[in-house]
């Protein structure tokens, strides 16, 4: 699985493994449904969450329904949401890569 190529200090990069599903997962969980071009339904409501009143519950579905529609190459392993403020939540993700079956961490520190 290759990402996207990125230009640096004159040289070549291209993500791979943890570090492109890590850049994945981001991309779903800040984009709102109806902001990406062609793909109205891509992303998740996470964003909406913040200043609202639902408990973390709710934020958890969401990040795991996100998730599993848009990133088949990982498992969920544990989702944990912890708001800070009422402007800012703390989003910790336990996953494994299907493809290598390596365990890896994603953290997410969202604010309004």
């Amino acid at each position: 699985m290759n990402g996207i190529g990125i230009y640096n200090l004159d040289f070549f990069y291209q993500k791979t493994g943890q570090e492109l599903l890590k850049e994945n997962i981001t991309r779903i969980l800040l984009t709102a449904p109806g902001e990406r071009v062609g793909k109205p339904f891509f992303g998740s409501r996470l964003r909406d969450f913040i200043l609202s009143s639902v408990g973390t519950e709710e934020i958890e579905e969401e990040i795991i329904n996100a998730i599993s529609k848009w990133e088949p190459n990982v498992s969920i392993n544990k989702v944990s949401v912890i708001k800070k403020t009422e402007e800012a939540v703390e989003v910790a993700i336990m996953l494994t890569d299907i493809s290598s079956q390596i365990n890896f961490s994603y953290e997410l520190l969202l604010k309004s």
